[in-house]
């Protein structure tokens, strides 16, 4: 099902939390800085914006989106996810 809606994926979630994607988004990406870890893991990535909310804010270290959907993971390397890992 995810899949087929993977291109309106990202629309809807912003919509259907009326924006508050973004703030929970950013202040997890906040949290995780503040540990500074070398690796993450952001499994279920969907689309990857968790992922790149951290890649942005910790570039040098790896972050890997998981996702076990082929479409929402070449939405997320598209944005320009660094590490898209299908599982």
């Amino acid at each position: 099902m995810f899949g087929s809606i993977a291109a309106r994926y990202d629309i809807a979630n912003h919509l259907l939390s009326c924006g508050i994607d973004f703030s929970w988004r950013e202040r997890a990406a906040r949290i995780v800085t503040d540990w500074h870890p070398n690796s993450v893991a952001d499994l279920a990535t969907g689309t990857g914006d968790l992922a790149l909310a951290l890649q942005k804010k910790l570039p040098d270290a790896e972050i890997a989106g998981v996702d076990f959907l082929p479409e929402m993971l070449e939405l997320a390397k598209q944005k320009g996810l660094r590490q898209p890992v299908a599982c």
